[in-house]
């Protein structure tokens, strides 16, 4: 259908015109505003010139960035302190209600995302749905939560090359992992979600294989003697399992304290599954992958964490003192008298158990692969997050700053700015042997608090978007 002169004039009326400025500036030519400027502000401005992240992502990069930031050290470390307050099925009681937690935040997210596939879901959706300024106080708990992530993943990658006797302090080792998280975020984001697709399937491989080394253990693989200790611990207290001292709780409240309990530490190695949602504004088509990613991908962590703690539970005894106790300060004639703590991982414990030598070496390199790859993503998560709140942001020069990003569309300004709280693993340098596993007990409360604010925030969010 044709359309008349008038009608013609109205719709181009408000395209400004083309300006010999805007000419210059298109072939490369500095403008009028740059000839001004100094060199090193010329080279800021040259570098800097961008406010939009690139859309390269396809669905495997989605799903592997997703995945390797949901599967980090929780599993591999934190397990052993959730089994040594609960017993094995306490344990698995707590992951059954994180994981029920998980499902519902993620299911309500996936319908949201499925109407509503825009940048930045997490903040849009309360923004949207509920308050504008809830909007934004979501976005700098969900920066915050994710830069206390990464620190607290730093360190268990640093605690974790501390298994090998060598001259490799913990201060090297923090070094080299914050390093590498922040040349593997500068890269770019196509490589990034490349490597992230890598790591996925190597992490995959590593669920897999100790589910079936679990099995094999419990079998009789191996020449030592796995004990069998299937049962639930018999009391509560805050500083131990204190058998016949006053402080002990127990009988049934004891039993839900102690569930409640270990739910709580069990939180925070479920969480990640919403990196998916952070990752449309650089999704190719966010419309077709996202709802999709955010249906499916949690499940498969979910599912294997399950399967790992009921196996774990079959093999090592909730009382092992080479399992991370919570608060050691046993009285002399207690049932734990004469245990000490150690941070240790709960696997290779039960590895070490069973007599066989070679692994617990190998397993404690695929646990700091597995830190670094997580503490990525976590970086990943925050520096885009502090992009998208940059832009919101009524202030020019933190447009101008933080909102912006470099010729290939890395945001590197927000990078380093969400990479600076990584200074805090330096924390536990001094930490002696015993005390690894306390930096990464506070850090990660100072991660799974917010974060469960986040996702309270999001199911509010989610009744809104019901009602409207």
């Amino acid at each position: 259908m044709e359309m008349s002169v008038d009608q013609n004039h109205t719709l181009f009326r408000h395209i400004p015109p083309v300006t010999n400025q805007d000419v210059e500036t298109q072939a490369g030519s500095p403008s009028r505003n740059e000839r001004g400027m100094g060199p090193l502000r010329r080279l800021g401005h040259e570098v800097f010139r961008k406010d939009c992240l690139d859309r390269r992502l396809s669905r495997h990069h989605i799903t592997g960035i997703a995945f390797s930031g949901a599967v980090g050290i929780g599993i591999f470390q934190t397990s052993g302190e959730v089994i040594s307050l609960g017993g094995p099925v306490g344990a698995l009681l707590a992951y059954i209600f994180a994981s029920i937690v998980i499902f519902s935040v993620m299911r309500s997210l996936a319908e949201m995302v499925s109407v509503r596939p825009v940048t930045a879901p997490l903040i849009d959706f309360p923004h949207t749905f509920v308050d504008e300024a809830l909007g934004f106080t979501v976005g700098i708990m969900y920066w915050l939560a994710n830069c206390m992530s990464m620190v607290s993943l730093t360190v268990a990658a640093a605690m974790f090359t501390q298994y090998w006797p060598s001259r490799f302090t913990m201060t090297t080792a923090v070094f080299v992992c914050l390093v590498a998280l922040y040349l593997g975020n500068a890269c770019g984001v196509q490589l990034y979600g490349r490597m992230e697709w890598a790591f996925k399937w190597l992490k995959m491989c590593m669920l897999l294989g100790l589910m079936i080394l679990m099995i094999a253990i419990k079998a009789g693989a191996g020449p030592g003697r796995v004990d069998d200790n299937f049962e639930i611990s018999p009391g509560y207290n805050p500083t131990g399992f204190l058998a016949g001292d006053k402080a002990a709780i127990g009988g049934t409240r004891g039993r839900i304290l102690m569930v409640w309990t270990c739910t709580t530490i069990a939180m925070f190695q479920f969480m990640g599954g919403e990196i998916v949602l952070v990752t449309a504004g650089e999704a190719k088509h966010p419309m077709r992958d996202l709802p999709i990613a955010a249906r499916y991908m949690y499940t498969v962590p979910v599912t294997s964490y399950l399967l790992l703690i009921l196996l774990l539970g079959l093999n090592v005894n909730y009382l092992d003192p080479k399992i991370y106790h919570q608060h050691v300060a046993y009285l002399a004639g207690t049932r734990l008298d004469g245990i000490q703590t150690a941070a240790r991982s709960p696997f290779v414990v039960v590895i070490e158990n069973a007599g066989i030598r070679a692994l617990p070496g190998f397993l404690d390199a695929c646990f700091i692969f597995s830190a670094l790859t997580a503490a990525n993503s976590a970086l990943y998560v925050s520096s885009r997050t502090l992009f998208t709140l940059a832009l919101r942001s009524s202030k020019s020069w933190i447009r101008s700053t933080i909102g912006r990003t470099n010729n290939g569309h890395t945001p590197l300004a927000a990078i380093t700015v969400s990479f600076l709280p990584g200074g805090l693993a330096f924390l536990a340098v001094r930490a002696r042997e015993r005390a690894f596993q306390e930096p990464i007990h506070i850090l990660t409360k100072l991660y799974t608090g917010p974060m469960l604010c986040v996702f309270a925030t999001e199911c509010l969010a989610f009744l809104r978007f019901l009602s409207a």
